[in-house]
């Protein structure tokens, strides 16, 4: 006997109430640590590249130095990218101009992705997720096909991606004419698939 998926509805009533309650002051704080985070980041790495030491070592020993204060810039980088998405979605803050002017610090200002824009396409993907044709998420993905050397990689990574992950990929539109992706994330017949070699 099987059991039927549980519903939205069902899956909300499992949460605490105080999950879905916006708070504007905890949202500052955690913007307020992420920003700090992020420019402690950037202006150590300003001042490492700057610095006459930095010019003397060789390029190995700089990209060794740097690899440490990238990481943890880029951790906070990805929070004020969290941050953002957070006001695209318009739970950071109850407050409509909250949300807009901290998703624009967050993502036009600090990471260099226009908000307004971003925010549209994000809320396409939700609307369409994972559609091989309406879902702009991954525009790169056709584009990565059209090199067969990129294919066949892309198809080893995908494999040992599924290996590890437990939920497919999408489908394609119903005239098969579009990129597939199944659900061992092997790209499939759509147009941008590489032909077979023809036999000599």
């Amino acid at each position: 006997m099987s059991k039927s998926c549980p519903s939205i509805s069902d899956m909300r009533s499992w949460l605490p109430t105080e999950s879905f309650e916006k708070s504007t002051a905890h949202s500052l704080a955690y913007f307020g640590r992420d920003a700090l985070g992020f420019s402690v980041g950037v202006a150590i790495i300003v001042a490492v590249c700057e610095s006459d030491w930095f010019h003397v070592l060789p390029s190995s020993v700089q990209a060794a130095a740097l690899l440490p204060l990238q990481i943890v810039t880029g951790f906070f980088m990805w929070c004020l990218f969290v941050v953002g998405h957070d006001c695209g979605h318009t739970t950071f803050s109850q407050h409509e101009l909250i949300n807009e002017v901290f998703g624009e610090i967050c993502h036009s200002v600090c990471l260099c992705t226009p908000f307004a824009p971003w925010r549209r396409t994000h809320h396409r993907h939700h609307l369409y997720h994972n559609h091989a044709t309406k879902d702009y998420s991954s525009p790169w993905v056709p584009l990565l096909l059209k090199s067969s050397i990129a294919a066949r990689a892309w198809n080893q990574l995908a494999a040992a991606a599924s290996a590890l992950l437990t939920t497919a990929a999408t489908t394609t539109a119903k005239d098969g004419t579009v990129l597939m992706v199944d659900e061992t994330f092997r790209i499939g017949p759509g147009p941008y698939a590489p032909k077979e070699p023809e036999p000599r």
